[in-house]
């Protein structure tokens, strides 16, 4: 009967329903050059955070690097929500956080007394929402127990923290949340009780700083423990904000000749079980916000702390319009008849079209040609990146208790009776419950498969240690970014600039000292036969590179792909020429340790196009034929588990504990030319080396002039 009159009495106002959008460097200076060794495209998840955007009816060219700009775009939500609470400590209470984040849906949660230490990680309180904290240490308190606030910004809202320099000595964190047409400040302030007036001094003396940051459409709102219990508020109907009545300490005065006589408005009236004021709201414009008693608690409630929601109306122009570009259409090949794309691939003459050009232009029109079929064969699926993490122990019945349970939260925001708050108390309590019995059984199915299956252990330890996503407000030295555009910028600047491409100048005396071996190569010649069993042996579960053909398109349509892949493969070869469009890897930004928004903490990972390791593959099975029958036996990590005798960088610590490296240098020599009668030259690691072994080396030459050496 509940749920019925819930579906009843419920309207959809519509909730924060946001989407990821990938960026790219578009700038004229910063343009992809596909001639440049050392090219690359970045992509970074970029949370959109306020911009809910329209399917837009649009017509592709038949390309997929094409982006489209839509211009009818709906409104952001009409409210953002900001949660506070009290905690008194959650040092014990951080995986009952981290359940109720799972399924929160308050845009900001501002917490006091939070008595963290350095030790606990932002990713064991929350994947779904970005954490901000400032924790109680030696310049704040002599006291290493209790203290500490913490500001979490769901991540599909864009947070930045403000650093304000000379108050390392507060208890507080202040982060700036960027809205479409203006931003909002939230500073959080802990005071000890009986604190020094001065702190209170200096609190009022950060605030101004974010007062004067901040412009006549921006808003502020500072709030947090005060711990003055004695001070009583009166409410004012003309400022509707309330007053102090009786302000005579220090602390006190402080707060009033600073705080209230400096233009901000005290909106939190709610008293505690001795009925005190002690948590403290202010804001610098109440004409947009709403402050009232939380319906139900993130963690468990503290009597002299009373939890409190704000409600902030995102007031926006009518005439404003966003826009946005992106990328969001992608060939959906499970809705596809591959039989008709391969036979629309077998009537193309490949050989009238790819003989007569060389290959930097066969490679882009052997790419034109098939976007061509795919665009009239595929249909396109809208790309979503999901903002919020999918927890493992999720189910659909999770999930259905979940769109019921919010469809009563807006339900009782809407109206905010006493009966509302008990129906939704009633549903709260049953989705609690339920969802710890699931994330019971989920750590109950690890420790009974620890024994026979230990990564799903592990997999759990990492998820606990690491931060789902990529924040938008990194940094790298002096430069911030404060958009995912500037984030994606700075992450390709950062890339760019750790590339060494400087050549390497060894000594003549080194060179001279290296032993040399010749090995014959012939010219490697492939087949059709072999392309396509290349091809039908590809891993159809994995991604696609930069040319977006992933491997199950490839694999699928190998016996008429044979034909054209095989042409540029061999003259590739015959050309000592590696096309162009193949050096392009897309980098994704993986985070190895440290702070999660310094970008020196990320390592880059290419994503390379599948054809182009293809062709890596079959250069290197004919340059390890050949150079592993003079590799070394102090030789290690050149072999695979597959291939005999097998020698790793695990079997090299445990042969040689005193190697310190080894160093293997191939030259290439001109067809035709003895070895012996050129000069050795070291092994250039350039840029656009392929992975395999220094199989690109090998398409410039059928001789290889050999050297190694062994330092120990």
């Amino acid at each position: 009967m509940v749920l019925r009159s819930l579906r009843d009495n419920v309207q959809d106002e519509g909730f924060l329903e946001t989407r990821d959008v990938s960026y790219r460097r578009s700038s004229d200076d910063h343009q992809l050059d596909t001639q440049s060794p050392c090219t690359f495209t970045a992509h970074v998840i970029a949370p959109q955070s306020l911009i809910n955007v329209k399917h837009c009816a649009v017509n592709r060219p038949h390309t997929l690097s094409s982006y489209t700009n839509c211009q009818n775009v709906t409104h952001p939500p009409e409210y953002l929500t900001v949660y506070y609470q009290n905690v008194r400590g959650m040092r014990t209470k951080t995986q009952h956080f981290l359940l109720s984040l799972s399924s929160c849906d308050y845009d900001v949660i501002v917490l006091t007394e939070t008595w963290l230490r350095e030790d606990i990680l932002n990713s064991e309180l929350s994947t779904n929402y970005t954490i901000y904290r400032c924790d109680r240490n030696s310049s704040s308190s002599q006291l290493l127990r209790g203290g500490g606030v913490l500001i979490a910004i769901k991540n599909n809202l864009t947070g930045i923290a403000i650093k304000m320099h000379g108050f390392e000595h507060l208890e507080q964190t202040t982060v700036r949340v960027s809205l479409p047409n203006l931003s909002l400040y939230i500073c959080c302030i802990y005071l000890r009780p009986n604190s020094d007036p001065d702190l209170y001094s200096s609190h009022a003396s950060a605030v101004q700083q974010v007062l004067d940051i901040a412009n006549s459409m921006d808003r502020v709102l500072v709030v947090g423990d005060y711990n003055l219990p004695h001070l009583r508020w009166t409410f004012d109907h003309d400022l509707k904000s309330y007053l102090p009545e009786n302000a005579t300490s220090e602390q006190e005065i402080s707060i009033m000749e600073t705080m209230v006589a400096g233009g901000l408005y005290q909106i939190c009236s709610l008293s505690n079980m001795n009925g005190r004021t002690l948590d403290l709201a202010f804001v610098n414009n109440t004409d947009f916000v709403e402050l009232f008693e939380a319906p139900t608690s993130i963690l468990k409630v503290d009597p002299h702390h009373k939890p409190f929601v704000l409600r902030y109306e995102k007031h926006l122009n009518e005439n404003m319009v966003f826009s946005e570009t992106y990328d969001d259409l992608d060939f959906d090949f499970n809705r596809c008849d591959m039989d008709d794309i391969s036979a629309d691939i077998e009537a193309v003459n490949w050989q009238a079209m790819l003989g007569g050009n060389d290959l930097d232009h066969t490679v882009p029109l052997f790419y034109g040609t098939i976007y061509r079929i795919l665009h009239s064969r595929v249909p396109k699926k809208r790309v979503r990146n999901k903002v919020d993490y999918k927890f493992p122990w999720w189910n659909a019945r999770l999930g259905r208790m979940r769109n019921v349970l919010r469809k009563q939260r807006k339900h009782y925001y809407r109206y905010k009776t006493e009966d509302n708050k008990i129906v939704l108390r009633q549903f709260e309590l049953q989705y609690e419950t339920a969802r710890n019995n699931a994330f019971r059984d989920y750590l109950n199915r690890i420790e009974n498969s620890l024994r026979n299956n230990p990564s799903t252990f592990w997999t759990y330890v990492k998820s606990r240690k690491r931060s789902v996503g990529i924040p938008v407000n990194v940094f790298h030295k002096d430069v911030s970014a404060n958009s995912a555009s500037e984030a994606v910028n700075l992450f390709a600047d950062y890339f760019r600039g750790v590339f060494n491409s400087s050549p390497v100048n060894p000594s003549q005396e080194y060179i001279d000292s290296l032993q040399s071996y010749s090995v014959n190569l012939p010219l490697l010649n492939i087949s059709e036969t072999e392309v396509m069993e290349a091809l039908s042996s590809l891993d159809s579960t994995k991604g696609p590179g930069p040319d977006r053909l992933p491997p199950v398109f490839l694999k699928r349509c190998a016996r008429s792909l044979a034909v054209p892949v095989n042409m540029i493969f061999n003259r590739s070869i015959i050309e000592h020429t590696f096309p162009s469009a193949w050096k392009v890897a897309a980098i994704v930004p993986i985070h190895k340790n440290g702070y999660i928004h310094n970008i020196e903490n990320y390592r880059g990972i290419s994503i390379l196009n599948c054809l182009a390791k293809v062709l890596e593959k079959f250069v290197y099975d004919a340059m390890y034929s050949k150079a592993s029958q003079i590799i070394a036996d102090c030789q290690h990590g050149v072999s695979s588990e597959t291939r005999k005798p097998f020698r790793s960088s695990e079997t090299n610590c445990r042969k040689h504990p005193s190697s310190r490296f080894i160093q293997c240098n191939y030259t290439a020599t001109t067809s035709g030319e003895h070895p012996s009668s050129r000069t050795p030259q070291p092994y250039d690691p350039g840029p656009n080396l392929i992975a395999a072994g220094g199989a690109q080396r090998a398409l410039h030459s059928t001789h290889f002039h050999l050297t190694r050496k062994c330092i120990k």
